[in-house]
């Protein structure tokens, strides 16, 4: 009771699997400007000590007045570990977008629930954030990201 799985007959507490979780989360969508509407945000997670995967859909309704040079998918299930140069990068998809993105991806950001989207835009090393002029109404991201927490 209140043990963990052990490998190999070890006796260290750090060879002791335990934390293993599975649930549901709902990513969020938010720009500079503005929240988007969405039709659905579904997303599943497994946690395994403080190793965290997620993956989801997300279908955009109504882009209205979402716009802004930062685009970030929020309500992660666990907050991302803030750590020195810890920047977890994740793999995002995109399906009826309103332009077409190359080298698209998802990174964690530090001490958040949130992933910023991002491209490699090429303009500068600095620049890599997704415009939200890149969707439209009906486009459906889909995401993977695994990361740390506490």
């Amino acid at each position: 009771l209140g043990k963990g799985i052990k490998f190999n007959s070890e006796t260290a507490a750090a060879n002791e699997l335990d934390d293993y979780e599975e649930g549901l989360w709902t990513p969020t969508i938010a720009s500079d400007a503005s929240p988007g509407g969405y039709n659905y945000a579904t997303g599943y997670y497994t946690k395994i000590g403080r190793k965290v995967h997620v993956t989801g859909q997300l279908r955009i309704s109504s882009v209205g007045s979402f716009s802004g040079a930062t685009v970030n998918l929020g309500g992660l299930p666990f907050t991302i570990i803030n750590l020195t140069n810890y920047d977890p990068r994740g793999v995002l998809g995109l399906r009826s977008a309103a332009t077409a993105k190359d080298d698209i991806f998802v990174r964690g950001v530090a001490n958040t629930e949130y992933m910023r989207l991002e491209n490699l835009n090429g303009n500068t090393l600095g620049d890599r954030n997704m415009n939200a002029n890149a969707f439209d109404t009906d486009t459906i991201l889909f995401v993977d990201l695994t990361y740390f927490t506490a």
